[in-house]
């Protein structure tokens, strides 16, 4: 019997490894799994179960265009620059996991965090909190879930100097 072969999304990052023909892979329950790297696949292999189920954060092909000048509202560019701020990030978060986005200026780290915190909407691609696509959810939706689900501490956190921390 031959042993069935998954995608090449890697189970614990999410990474699309599709392009690449020299990524590792290992099988187990019969299902091959790849890996970008020895840190994915040794989590992976420390806990093989854990990643064959949903993540709790999932961004899937994840684009966000930004259009400068006559862009159209259905996303066309009628002349206007283009900024690709996103282009096809699929990420996974695991419940319990300590995440740190870092990188250049310019790359896109406040632009995906704003979508794993549902503050902005992708162009394209999805989103998924607990295994419900939230890509597509109204606003008032969204707002409630960042409302009883995130907490954010932004950069500029500009707090009132005289309320106490939990008032701010």
């Amino acid at each position: 019997m031959k042993p069935e072969t998954q995608s090449k999304i890697d189970p614990v990052c999410g990474m699309d490894l599709s392009e690449y023909s020299d990524v590792t892979g290992i099988f187990h329950q019969e299902k091959k799994f790849y890996f970008c790297g020895k840190g994915c696949e040794e989590r992976f292999k420390n806990d093989p179960e854990r990643f064959q189920k949903e993540p709790l954060i999932k961004l899937t092909n994840i684009w966000k265009i930004f259009s400068a000048g006559g862009g159209s509202a259905l996303g066309g560019n009628l002349g206007g620059a283009e900024t690709k701020a996103l282009r096809d990030l699929s990420l996974h978060i695991w419940e319990g996991d300590f995440v740190a986005i870092i990188g250049a200026s310019g790359s896109g780290k406040s632009t995906a965090l704003n979508m794993i915190g549902l503050l902005d909407r992708p162009t394209s691609g999805d989103i998924f909190f607990n295994g419900k696509d939230v890509s597509k959810l109204s606003d008032d939706e969204r707002a409630g879930l960042r409302s009883k689900t995130f907490g954010f501490v932004f950069q500029q956190y500009n707090l009132i100097p005289w309320l106490t921390a939990s008032e701010n």
